[in-house]
């Protein structure tokens, strides 16, 4: 017996030690000292250009509406003093019989092709691209066992997430997916006046709660798994966070995040990006993004601008017409990656899956560009000064840099099509700089240039390869 015991007491000693192993073979710990470690991989730094998609049930809702305020069609269509609740009701119904659910049969996403979508990413040139996994409606665009509220068991009944995954990887692109559903718990306040009330649609409006009444524990615990279920089954090397993930959880939720996603990465030899939207966990950990917005100078650390193809929405609305030009897009690109950023760029399926025509030619125009240009922005670093000039001014310039110091890029936004245009690069000064040869990057010829009161100066070429677009990139190599 007192062997017996012995053997037991061993037993448990190395069951301690076994777990108390384990517990220190994780790199990081759900702290923000332990995660501050990680640093952001050298592939996101290179990327610098990024796509992904809005579309889910909200696009069918939103595609015939009449203004903006449709964006979040889920939220708004239950709150009586905002004009989608009057448009809604005299449309589909009311809410009490006809809600936000009854969108979900009517997403039957026909036309997607996950074959056709990646390709137009890889032909716009970029370098990471995937699908928002869940938006705010906390519907999830992944064959989940979480949640029936999913894309495989309803609506098109299609694996989005995985589909996509699949081609995206296929063509050496790095895979990402957006998650928004923090905001599920709030997003829903005004609907359970309505067909909310039922709990058995509380899968996707969650359970039945009165407005501002915290997040509850069960509701976080599935925000985590599903991010869990969409990592390890998809193994995206970027995953991003809406404003929700500042706005609606705690230090601790959002620690058990980076902890869990760093650590499985880690394991899996992914290196891993997180981007969200706070300052507040930025200074600890991740990556900066910006919706809509950028940073006005170089930074030391680098940042993530996301933006829509469209002035005014994310999901895909007839009504919107205010498109981005492809030049527009190529100086908002330019100007980001001289400060040190990347830009993700979202594009709006149409509700059957297919791209207005007007999307395929743009983010085209922009490939053709990139093509041609690419050097002058993947792989570089910012040099020491961005640029001079706005963004949109005639002849202004934004500067990069190769990685080895040895080139500089010199990117003249709005260029004129014509030899009278001259430019002046006024950073760059005789006394500091012995430039060996400036070349045109997209015809890899000699540009026409030369020193003028101590700065190089030079003539835009007489034709561009693509009218729709100013830019002109010019490769400045040094002794």
């Amino acid at each position: 017996m007192k062997s017996f015991n012995l053997l037991l007491l061993f037993l448990c000693f190395f069951g301690m030690v076994c777990v108390a192993q384990n517990k220190s073979t994780a790199l990081y710990q759900p702290n923000w000292k332990s995660l501050s470690k990680h640093q952001t991989p050298e592939w996101f730094r290179d990327a610098k250009f990024g796509i992904y998609t809005h579309w889910g049930p909200n696009t069918v809702a939103d595609e015939n509406a009449p203004n903006d305020e449709a964006q979040w069609f889920g939220m708004r269509m239950y709150v009586k003093s905002n004009p989608v609740f009057g448009y809604s009701k005299e449309t589909f119904g009311d809410q009490h019989q006809f809600g936000y659910k009854d969108f979900i049969p009517m997403f039957k996403g026909e036309k997607f092709d996950a074959k056709a979508w990646a390709q137009l990413f890889e032909d716009a040139g970029a370098k990471f691209a995937g699908p928002v996994a869940i938006h705010h409606d906390n519907f999830a665009m992944w064959d989940s066992k979480l949640t029936k509220w999913n894309s495989m068991q309803m609506g098109p009944h299609k694996d989005i997430v995985g589909e996509l995954e699949k081609e995206i990887k296929a063509r050496h692109m790095y895979f990402m997916t957006s998650f928004h559903h923090a905001y599920a718990w709030q997003y829903y306040d005004a609907a359970f006046e309505y067909d909310a009330a039922d709990t058995a649609y509380a899968g996707l409006y969650t359970m039945p709660h009165k407005p501002k009444t915290p997040e509850s524990e069960p509701f976080k615990k599935l925000w985590l798994d599903k991010i869990k279920e969409v990592v390890t089954k998809y193994k995206p090397s970027l995953i991003w966070f809406d404003m929700d993930f500042n706005d609606n959880l705690l230090d601790i939720d959002r620690q058990k995040m980076f902890a869990f996603y760093y650590n499985w990465a880690n394991k899996n030899n992914i290196k891993g990006v997180v981007t969200q939207k706070g300052d507040d966990v930025h200074k600890y950990t991740g990556v900066l993004d910006f919706e809509r917005g950028k940073e006005d100078k170089i930074t030391s650390y680098p940042w993530l601008t996301d933006d829509s193809m469209k002035g005014d929405s994310w999901f895909y609305q007839k009504s919107d017409t205010s498109w981005k030009s492809p030049n527009e897009l190529i100086n908002f690109l330019s100007d980001i990656v001289s400060k040190n950023g990347n830009l993700l760029l979202n594009v709006d399926p149409m509700s059957d899956g297919s791209f207005n025509p007007r999307t395929v030619s743009t983010l085209k125009s922009v490939g053709k560009w990139l093509k041609a240009n690419g050097e002058s922005i993947y792989n570089t670093r910012p040099w020491v000064t961005y640029g001079e000039g706005t963004e949109n001014g005639i002849g202004s310039v934004r500067y990069t840099r190769s990685k080895d110091n040895k080139t500089i890029y010199a990117i003249v936004l709005n260029g004129s099509n014509n030899d009278r245009h001259i430019v002046d690069l006024k950073s760059i000064t005789k006394e500091k700089y012995k430039i060996k040869s400036i070349e045109v990057i997209n015809s890899n010829t000699q540009a026409n240039w030369k020193w003028a009161n101590g700065h190089p100066q030079l003539k835009m070429p007489e034709q561009n390869l693509q009218p729709e677009i100013k830019a002109v990139a010019f490769k400045i190599k040094l002794n």
